[in-house]
């Protein structure tokens, strides 16, 4: 446990890539549960209700799992997905418990002054989660930090949109 949390600290500080996650199931699947219920919980600070955070969190794995199967499907590294996946929903954990406190203050918030801040600083917290995205990227396609940083891009792009499509609210 103690390794993994390790391994995450350094993805998300962009000191580590994917390969430092072990390849086995049991790793796997921890943090992949302690990803989903942080994703729960910012989304809670968000103020939604049961089901509404029950499919947003849903949805919001989902689609970065298809994504990361469809990207390193192109490359042909599959068999990286599972160690990918682990690194990256890791940083995740990390990246939505600094997001808890944000969500929560844009939704108290009522001044305008207040909004920008909170504005400010989720727009840092995407910034640094698309560069977290380049990290685990980078180490899993075997590409350039700049090619991979634009696949970040298009991810944190196309989930935006279709988040906002989808969950208006």
């Amino acid at each position: 446990m103690k390794a993994i949390a390790r391994a995450s600290w350094d993805v998300f500080t962009l000191r580590g890539g994917p390969q430092a996650f072990p390849r086995e199931w049991a790793p796997f699947t921890l943090v992949v549960a302690v990803y989903l219920v942080s994703d729960a919980v910012s989304f809670l600070a968000q103020g939604l209700g049961a089901t509404a955070i029950a499919e947003e969190t849903t949805f919001d794995f989902g689609l970065q799992v298809l994504y990361f199967v469809l990207v390193l499907a192109a490359k042909f590294n599959l068999p990286r997905l599972r160690q990918s996946l682990a690194a990256w929903f890791g940083a995740g954990v990390i990246l939505n418990l600094l997001a808890t406190p944000v969500n929560l203050g844009a939704f108290l918030s009522k001044a305008d002054w207040a909004q920008e801040f909170w504005f400010v600083l989720t727009c840092l917290l995407i910034a640094w989660s698309m560069a977290v995205m380049a990290q685990v990227l980078r180490y899993a396609l075997e590409i350039g930090l700049a090619f991979s940083l634009i696949v970040a891009a298009v991810y944190t792009f196309a989930s935006t949109v279709v988040f906002i499509g989808l969950f208006p609210g």
